[in-house]
């Protein structure tokens, strides 16, 4: 049986399981799992490689153009996922990369969909102006 104890409550038991459920696929119980702001510890953190980047459904290019639009311009800056995000992009070219550097990297453009895990800690390099529906679960 698994036992969570949730030591920060702003986290919904909906969410942890989801959570739990997409990024564990075994349970060590000596290890156990311990929750603390909004991550579980003891367990390998999300990387670049758990971005899913692909091209949408008509369904989801539909339900994208209901949500909100962000722009920004060519940067660099560190980022901390703490929900999970889905966003379509309409413009731009980005590179994301792990924070702490591991010297893995994805990118993505036009038309790509894109899905950041919640626990993502990564560097946004934005090399052409980047415009994007976004949605935050």
């Amino acid at each position: 049986m698994l036992q969570l104890k949730c030591f920060y409550t702003s986290l919904s038991m909906d969410q942890i399981f989801k959570f739990y459920i997409f990024h564990f696929t075994s349970y060590n119980p000596k290890k156990g799992i311990k929750i603390s702001n909004n991550l579980l510890e003891g367990t390998a953190m999300p990387t670049v490689s758990d971005i899913i980047i692909r091209k949408p459904t008509a369904a989801e290019s539909q339900q994208a153009a209901s949500w909100p639009i962000w722009t920004h311009k060519a940067d660099k800056f560190d980022w901390e996922y703490n929900e999970t995000e889905k966003c379509l992009i309409l413009e731009g070219k980005v590179t994301i990369y792990d924070r702490p550097a591991t010297g893995k990297s994805v990118s993505f453009g036009p038309g790509d969909y894109v899905v950041f895990p919640v626990g993502l800690k990564c560097v946004w390099h934005i090399i052409e102006a980047v415009k994007k529906h976004y949605d935050f679960e």
